[in-house]
């Protein structure tokens, strides 16, 4: 199931032009399936992005990525048939691609659980993940200038 539905789409493409995107064979109708490859690319996009710092698949999904994934959406189906984007579609695209780059980035929060705690209770779980496995393996853990590098401790053989 994605992210965003037909009428999310419905509401931002008439239903002439979709159906002039999606009908590959002058059959007069919308082809559903293309809608939802379209739908799962742009699903795919906003999973890569906001997997750092969300538990996805989102659900419930927020509303701010049903919108960007309708515009994901649209742009797939508007490419697939290399029409020239009208203005307005090039600045949504543009102003969805910002919004998720700041959701992946951490400067624009969703109201969404996530990780308990956010970002930062994200790492620190990481962090004391990473330091219970070394303790188990008997190794230390010597910070470096780029982060953590696992040795051995000297005289200790690491499993």
């Amino acid at each position: 199931m994605g992210y965003c539905h037909l009428s999310d789409i419905q509401d931002m493409l008439p239903d002439d032009v979709l159906m002039q995107l999606t009908d590959s064979g002058d059959a007069g109708f919308i082809n559903i399936d293309l809608v939802e490859e379209a739908i799962g690319r742009a699903d795919n996009i906003i999973n890569a992005c906001c997997c750092p710092r969300y538990r996805i698949p989102f659900e419930p999904v927020p509303s701010l990525i049903v919108y960007i994934s309708a515009v994901f959406a649209v742009r797939n189906l508007l490419g697939r048939k290399l029409v020239k984007t009208p203005r307005l579609y090039d600045e949504r695209y543009r102003d969805a691609r910002n919004m998720l780059a700041g959701i992946s980035k951490g400067r624009l929060l969703l109201d969404y659980p996530g990780f308990p705690g956010g970002y930062a209770d994200h790492k620190t779980r990481c962090r004391e993940l990473i330091e219970s496995y070394i303790r188990a393996r008997q190794c230390h853990l010597p910070q470096g200038k780029g982060g953590y590098f696992l040795t051995a401790h000297p005289g200790k053989s690491s499993r």
